[in-house]
């Protein structure tokens, strides 16, 4: 019998390394966290699949449990694979399941994975050590375990660059740390979801980068070595005009990004959103005692339902839940004083579904007010599952009252094949004929 500890990578499926795919192919079982992308699992088709990370509605295994789990696995199996995030020697905790181990005279093997501290970094273009501008480098968590009986991280560190790790939800106060050893000014950096399709790069300073629209897991990189990603980042859009085509609500953050870049952003949305009071709006709030779930797929949907559903938290059934489909949609929730209690881990209709397959919502009734121009994904699958859905029209896009703008566009800039179907339609409408590219 043998125990790998096993290094997944930064999320990408692609960055797993060559040999760890090959112990997968040979696992019995597979011991796995959270992952950052569960194609990785894949690779272990004949395995047996054991998950102690958190999972809605589940309880969570402590790691004293991981390690009673790894060592009962392992007297039955002769290949037992404990897959893990990154790699398992950088804030995985694989030295404590190491011990743990071969102090039951398990052997232990081990596999580094490409850790998201270096991985994300890289795959941006931003060098975490850079001649003449960074020669050391600090790794750190962000989120020390509140049972020490003494902090070990102090923040006063001297590498010219540090990546934290797990540091989100404290980051204020971690920068209000740094801010006393470095420059307010000194340039930060925050990938979000790195090296996945959804990633995020956000840039600032350690003064306002905490008070800037930031969600987990996203790692921080603080130090001069930003500035260099800014320097060659910068040739992309320097000198270009940006056309940004979606509706004026969902512009600022592509407006952030092309700006950040050296470019000017031209906002000519082809698209509006209007928030509706439809008779299925009005359903849906006048049922609203008898929700069992009410799910949120968009900003806009919150803004429709309380508007005209003032009295919407008096009305909801106590013991019903909100599902929102990703942290920026639970993040204009709490402006209403509620708090999301699901949030996928992929932020799509698909990654909602796959939240409710460990959750049972047969003959339960959910709510979901949106645009009735979305897929039919979310709602059959919930209908598939046995659940009674309560679809409500909450708002419609339509086309902007003033098309000035979208129509001196269209007839300079050729449209981006990146374009959503809606946005091509609305463009098209607009220009009075069919657009080719």
């Amino acid at each position: 019998m043998v125990v790998y500890l096993v290094g997944a990578g930064p999320g990408d499926p692609d960055l797993i390394t060559l040999k760890a795919v090959k112990i997968l192919k040979d696992a019995d079982v597979v011991i796995y966290d959270r992952l950052a992308n569960d194609r990785i699992l894949e690779h272990a088709e004949n395995a047996d699949l054991i998950y102690v990370g958190k999972k809605a509605g589940e309880h969570y295994k402590s790691q004293d449990e991981i390690n009673q789990i790894l060592i009962k696995e392992a007297e039955k199996h002769d290949h037992v694979v404990r897959l893990k995030g990154g790699d398992p020697f950088v804030f995985g905790r694989g030295g404590e399941e190491m011990l743990a181990l071969l102090e039951k005279g398990i052997p232990v093997k081990l596999v580094p994975g490409v850790t998201s501290a270096v991985g994300a970094p890289t795959s941006i273009g931003l060098p975490v050590t850079h001649r003449s501008v960074a020669t050391s480098l600090t790794i750190v968590t962000g989120h020390e375990d509140p049972t020490k009986s003494e902090k070990q991280v102090k923040w006063d560190f001297k590498a010219d660059t540090i990546i934290i790790l797990m540091g989100i939800g404290n980051l204020e106060d971690n920068t209000r740390e740094l801010m006393k050893y470095r420059d307010p000014q000194t340039p930060v950096c925050v990938i979000e979801n790195g090296t996945l399709p959804e990633q995020r790069i956000i840039t600032g300073t350690l003064e306002d980068i905490s008070k800037k629209d930031i969600n987990p897991p996203a790692l921080v990189i603080v130090g001069k070595v930003v500035d260099v990603f800014r320097k060659a980042q910068s040739n992309d859009f320097k000198g270009k005009i940006i056309a940004i085509t979606r509706p004026l609500e969902r512009s600022q953050e592509a407006v952030r990004i092309i700006e950040d870049y050296g470019g000017a952003a031209l906002v000519a949305p082809t698209l509006e959103l209007q928030v509706s009071n439809t008779q299925s709006l009005i359903k849906l709030c006048q049922n609203a005692g008898k929700l069992d779930w009410l799910i949120f797929t968009s900003p806009t949907s919150i803004l429709s339902l309380f508007k005209h559903c003032t009295d919407l938290k008096e009305r909801l059934n106590p013991q019903c839940k909100i599902a929102v489909i990703g942290p920026r949609t639970g993040k204009y929730l709490e402006e209403y004083d509620l708090k999301p209690d699901v949030i996928p881990d992929d932020y799509t209709a698909e990654g909602l579904l796959d939240v409710f397959k460990d959750i049972n919502i047969r003959d339960k009734n959910i709510g979901l007010p949106r645009t009735l121009a979305a897929r039919d994904v979310l709602p059959e699958g919930l209908r598939d599952r046995g659940a009674h859905v309560f679809l409500a029209e909450a708002y419609k896009s339509a086309f902007p009252k003033d098309r000035t703008k979208v129509n001196e566009l269209i007839k300079s800039i050729h449209p981006h094949p990146t374009m959503s179907e809606a946005v091509m339609e609305a463009a098209a409408a607009a220009y009075g004929e069919v657009i080719h590219i």
